[in-house]
């Protein structure tokens, strides 16, 4: 039997397309317990916040720092390690850096508008990141963005505790979704 050189053409393609998809797939697994830790985190900062507003600061510092550690945490365990885990970090640290210098710049004055803001910006981040390589990824930032804006604009007096449900919902079952495949 005789391979022709279409048929070889066809069977690297389908190897790359193979591998491309193994990425992927391993990426979704990386990324799951991530979207579920903030989600769990999520839900706890934005209840806690509606029950008790003049703590807010310091409830998000508390969280923002023990979901840090959690992530660098699931990481090590996961086996990252080299130049792909600290590009890694190094991406959320640039996104990081930017929402600090933008609320330093903005400096807003309504707490509700800083819990709209930074799911908006978590959400681009996401869709940014799918639109490349993990599409479930980009549905996921789609979703916590458009139930950040149903909350912003439909139930505003009940923002903290709408965030605090849908938004953790999203990032936890974003993250199941993501472990299944």
């Amino acid at each position: 039997m005789t391979i022709t050189p279409s048929d070889a053409e066809q069977a690297l393609r389908d190897i790359l397309q193979a591998e491309e998809r193994g990425a992927r797939l391993r990426s979704y697994r990386r990324g799951a317990p991530h979207l579920m830790l903030w989600g769990v985190l999520w839900f706890v900062g934005y209840f806690a916040c509606f029950f008790w507003p003049g703590r807010a600061g310091l409830i998000w510092d508390l969280l923002v720092v023990l979901g840090v550690l959690g992530n660098i945490a699931i990481s090590r365990h996961a086996g990252g390690q080299g130049s792909a885990w600290w590009r890694g970090a190094a991406r959320i640290l640039a996104v990081f850096v930017f929402i600090v210098a933008s609320l330093l710049v903005l400096r807003p004055v309504d707490p509700l508008a800083l819990g709209a803001f930074i799911p908006l910006m978590v959400a681009l981040v996401y869709l940014l990141l799918g639109l490349d390589r993990a599409p479930r990824l980009a549905v996921t930032g789609v979703a916590l963005a458009g139930l950040t804006l149903i909350g912003w604009f439909g139930f505003r007096p009940f923002f903290l505790p709408w965030m605090g449900s849908v938004g953790a919902a999203s990032l936890f079952l974003g993250g199941l979704w993501l472990r299944r495949v």
